[in-house]
């Protein structure tokens, strides 16, 4: 049986954790006998198409773009790349002979739809959508759209609402690529806990609150070291440093840019944060997290409780709540003898529940249908 073709339209303008979790599924999917070819954004930085090239995956550039209201700088760009975005898509297309694409975002199925309205069109929905105007555009959306594929239970709800066609959503936890990973860098009992929040630095990804929960943690005595780790918006960085300064807690907060290393970046931290504020769909973090035999305190929020298992592999707490998140972290604080049984819980449930590998299947079988 010749091999099914897969068009994939991915972004890739930077890598953060959907980028890190399309190279995995692309990398099964490459090893399942499916020819892969990517359309990826002519305005990258160069590590989403390096990683690519490692994988042996050919790919396309082009700047497709989007039309943005609120940003008519990005639209006019779009609009003066369109035409020769398009003709090379087609050529690709023409070329390649596609059974089926496969969009991270409804704007590529949106741009390009009359070009692949006759083929399997699978949508991978990482984030929720929200108003009047996404529910316009997934109305078109439909249209195209073969199959959703939500990440997590959260997503499938809020595509739901926002108005996919209910029978086209399945349910497919990303996972992660599961590798060897040795009890190497347990708790390191040097009477400092640390605390690592690793990603984006971004708003919504909750960093305010950690900084007010370590303030409460100090004046109540304890000693713990906050790591931050990651890049963002400069704008919002400043005024982290700024509240921290205000608050005297700089000998308790440690910066520290995005490690490329996994193995490296989940040495340096003993319990893992990930006090998202606003839905955040089955983050890369929480996950790996657990690979790496950290435990996991988080909000109860989008797919976030789909990843932790309270009282087990971490603790779930309120959303936007630093003395939620000051109580769970004191648990750790009081007792870190339980650090090395939650991780050990955490890997354990990792390893059966987000491994991409065997989470992949469903799509696989849909794409060699």
């Amino acid at each position: 049986m010749p091999a099914k073709r897969l068009l994939v339209f991915c972004g890739g303008s930077f890598v953060f954790g959907a980028e890190i979790v399309t190279l995995s599924i692309l990398k099964e999917l490459k090893s399942s006998n499916i020819d892969i070819h990517c359309i990826v954004s002519g305005w990258n930085d160069g590590t989403f198409i390096s990683r690519l090239s490692q994988l042996g995956i050919p790919y396309t550039e082009v700047k497709l773009g989007f039309f943005y209201i609120s940003k008519p700088l990005w639209t006019l760009d779009t609009l003066i790349n369109y035409p020769s975005a398009i003709i090379k898509i087609k050529k690709v297309i023409k070329d390649f002979k596609p059974d089926a694409t496969y969009h991270t975002t409804f704007r590529t199925i949106l741009m390009i739809g009359f070009l692949i309205k006759k083929i399997k069109n699978i949508f991978f929905v990482f984030d929720p959508h929200y108003g009047k105007l996404n529910k316009f555009y997934f109305k078109h959306c439909n249209k195209y759209t073969s199959l959703y594929v939500a990440v997590s239970s959260a997503i499938k709800d809020n595509l739901e609402k926002i108005g996919a066609v209910e029978s086209k959503i399945i349910i497919l936890r990303n996972g992660i690529q599961i590798s060897n990973i040795s009890l190497s860098s347990p708790y390191k009992n040097d009477n400092v806990l640390t605390f690592g929040i690793i990603g984006q630095i971004i708003e919504r990804k909750g960093h305010v609150y950690v900084i007010k929960a370590l303030n409460i943690l100090i004046k109540q005595g304890y000693n713990l070291k906050i790591m931050i780790i990651g890049s963002g918006n400069e704008v919002f960085k400043e005024k982290l440093r700024t509240e921290i300064k205000d608050l005297n807690l700089e000998h308790y907060v440690e910066w520290k840019d995005f490690i490329d290393s996994r193995d490296i970046l989940y040495s340096l931290t003993d319990i893992v944060l990930v006090p998202s504020i606003t839905v955040d769909p089955l983050p890369t973090t929480a996950m790996e997290a657990g690979l790496y035999f950290k435990p996991v305190i988080v909000t109860d929020i989008g797919g976030l409780p789909e990843i932790a298992i309270h009282g087990k592999t971490g603790y779930i707490v309120k959303p936007e709540c630093e003395h939620s998140l000051a109580k769970a972290m004191e648990v750790f604080l009081l007792n870190a003898k339980i650090i090395e049984s939650f991780g050990q819980n955490a890997h354990k449930h990792i390893t059966e529940n987000f491994n991409v590998k065997q989470n992949i299947d469903p799509l696989k079988e849909y794409i060699n249908i």
